[in-house]
């Protein structure tokens, strides 16, 4: 993302609370949104306090493919990221270059962590490796542990020993201690136990229900009147109800907003209220935010 160092401005999407990243395609760098699509040319003052202090901030495919490329001249490099594999048949293309030993190295988002099976892959690196473990959602742990082990799992599948570089600030975090040492049963009783003492799935069910609006006051309206007419209902029962907005709260020009429902039984619950036009439920969502 491009950053003021003067003033802290990131340069975001217009039409989504995201920032925009900096791409290069044939030559040319563009900001891209990678939601709704929407592109502009690079800044080189800052919009807000009008320094030249600009910088380029983290790591993408497209970097470290620069990187690689200055340590390893010789090596054959390839991406497999959102770019390279939107066209037909380039997910498959990239695989037969892999099976036919056309390519050393490949950088890849989470798209190569499940799908290939190569026996001639001896290493694996993993770039900041904790970021996931930054998402304000419960199952984030569980999800950063499946994807971890899934993509170390593509070294070494047969007769030549693999190895696997993680990268990580937190390297005493639990998740990823179990992470290395391919430790199943130690992550699943730091999980259950902390899932348990917060009466978190599977010890209770939750329920999201989701209002999308182009107004923001329509929103914070609608989200209103049915959280107080939740709390009326759930009066007495062992329910917890509580609204916040989501992870990204502007997509499309649209504002999205959620109200969480948890509890044992919000499935009968929620059989009981009348719910408008506009809204989306979703019970035992994958993502709570």
């Amino acid at each position: 993302s491009l950053l003021c160092r003067e003033c802290g401005f990131v340069l975001k999407c217009q039409a989504c609370s995201v920032s925009l990243t900096y791409q290069e395609k044939d030559g040319k760098g563009k900001m891209v949104c990678h939601y709704c699509g929407r592109m502009q040319e690079p800044v080189l003052l800052c919009p807000q306090c009008k320094s030249p202090q600009i910088k380029f901030v983290g790591t993408g495919t497209q970097k470290v493919e620069k990187e690689l490329k200055l340590l390893f001249p010789s090596a054959r490099i390839e991406r497999a990221d959102r770019d390279t594999t939107s066209a037909k048949n380039a997910h498959s293309e990239i695989y037969s270059k892999l099976v036919n030993n056309e390519i050393d190295i490949l950088i890849g988002t989470q798209i190569i962590a499940k799908s290939f099976d190569l026996p001639k892959v001896s290493l694996v690196g993993i770039i900041q490796a904790d970021v996931g473990l930054n998402i304000p959602d419960f199952r984030s742990g569980e999800k950063i542990f499946q994807l971890l082990t899934q993509v170390s799992g593509r070294a070494g599948r047969r007769a030549k020993k693999g190895a696997v570089i993680l990268q990580t600030y937190n390297p005493d975090n639990c998740i990823l201690q179990a992470v290395q040492n391919h430790d199943y049963k130690l992550f699943y009783k730091n999980e259950i136990e902390i899932r348990k003492d917060l009466r978190l799935p599977p010890f209770c069910s939750i329920i999201k229900m989701t209002y999308v609006d182009f107004s923001i006051k329509k929103v914070l309206l609608q989200v209103d009147v049915m959280k107080k007419k939740l709390t009326q209902i759930s009066e007495g029962k062992d329910i917890q109800i509580y609204s916040a907005p989501a992870l990204i709260p502007k997509l499309h020009n649209k504002y999205h907003w959620n109200i969480i429902i948890k509890g044992k039984n919000v499935a009968e619950f929620i059989r009981n209220v009348r719910i408008p036009f506009g809204w989306r439920v979703d019970r035992d969502p994958v993502q709570v935010i």
